[in-house]
């Protein structure tokens, strides 16, 4: 990666990982609204408005 002549932004494998990273973090905490989590019976609570 770093000797590619066309990778002029992420020159450091380093830091072109750890902003990945934190780029697969944000998006992750973007997306827990999503997550279902189950009751404490078990089972899955019912889809409604």
């Amino acid at each position: 990666m770093t000797k590619d002549s066309w990778n002029t932004n992420w020159p450091d494998s380093a830091a072109a990982i750890a902003a990945a990273d934190a780029a697969l973090e944000q998006a992750d905490d973007a997306m827990l609204w999503m997550h279902t989590l189950p009751d404490s019976d078990g089972g899955y609570p019912p889809i409604s408005e």
